[in-house]
Formats: structure tokens, sequence, C-alpha cells
């Protein structure tokens, strides 16, 4: 599972380089959105697309799928 460490913040100041998944096939289910693909990840967070809009700093519930494993937080 995935713990917070911290309050949300802008994704427009990062301070930890993202790695590009999409071409990896890797998808989540959001809230309840399923099959979501997972854009990039980093060691601090990740971005995904969602058809439903939500609000900064609102938690959602979420799965991600990689390699057979499901990993919540």
């Amino acid at each position: 599972g995935f713990e917070t460490t911290s309050d949300p913040v802008s994704a427009e100041s990062r301070q930890f380089c993202r790695v590009s998944t999409v071409t990896s096939g890797i998808d989540a289910t959001f809230g309840p959105e399923d099959g979501c693909p997972v854009t990039d990840v980093s060691v601090k967070g990740f971005s995904l697309i969602a058809h439903e809009e939500h609000g900064a700093g609102e938690r959602v519930p979420t799965t991600i799928n990689y390699l057979g494993q499901r990993i919540a937080g």
C-alpha cells in the first residue's frame, strides 16, 4: 500500500524526476473508475488519466495494477 507523508501539493513544482509509463500498460482503479492509464511515476507520486474531475487535494482510493500485483492506497 501507499502511506501519505505530507499534504497534497501542486504538481507544477516537482522536486523529483518522474518516469513516463505511457507505453508500459500500467493502469489503475481510481475511485469508481477502472482501467485508468498511469502516465508517470516517481518516488513521491504518480499521475493517471481519469474521466471524472476531482478537486485539488481530494483523496481518492486508488489501486495500481502492475505485473499481476494490485497496490492499493
